[in-house]
């Protein structure tokens, strides 16, 4: 189909699946550049016992559950969605809310909940004063966004 010119491109944004993949690359960036995510958290001199993707297919609690970065403590776990939209809407903070329920918890473990983001954030979510911690992309990496 390529060779006998019926295929036409348009732009890679236009492919299916591009804001899928372009969604991981992002979600890839955050987790690779942990040093700086736990800098803006505070947490650079913690010790952690865990700091991973936290994915569980079935659990005894209504379903599965897939956060982007658990991170743990003795006592306290993170929990960071990562979220790259045109708009970040009010609904990421159901979405958390719900994964947090779903959450296997140690007895006497808190939760705080963090939002990384690229694109529009909806006056809702913080609004909602549900994360503990929402942190743009620009300040994650140093960058003046106000050029």
């Amino acid at each position: 189909m390529v060779l006998r010119g019926a295929y036409r491109f348009s732009s890679l944004a236009a492919l299916p699946g591009w804001e899928s993949v372009m969604g991981f690359q992002f979600e890839n960036l955050v987790l690779n550049n942990l040093p700086k995510l736990l800098d803006a958290l505070g947490l650079g001199n913690r010790s952690f016992v865990s700091a991973a993707a936290y994915r569980n297919k079935l659990m005894s609690r209504g379903g599965g559950c897939q956060i982007d970065l658990l991170l743990q403590t003795s006592n306290t776990a993170y929990d960071v969605e990562v979220k790259r939209r045109r708009e970040i809407r009010g609904d990421v903070v159901d979405d958390v809310r719900e994964k947090v329920a779903r959450l296997p918890l140690r007895r006497g473990m808190s939760v705080r909940t963090v939002l990384v983001y690229a694109g529009e954030l909806s006056p809702a979510v913080p609004d909602s004063d549900f994360f503990d911690f929402i942190i743009p992309v620009p300040r994650l990496f140093g960058i003046d966004a106000t050029r």
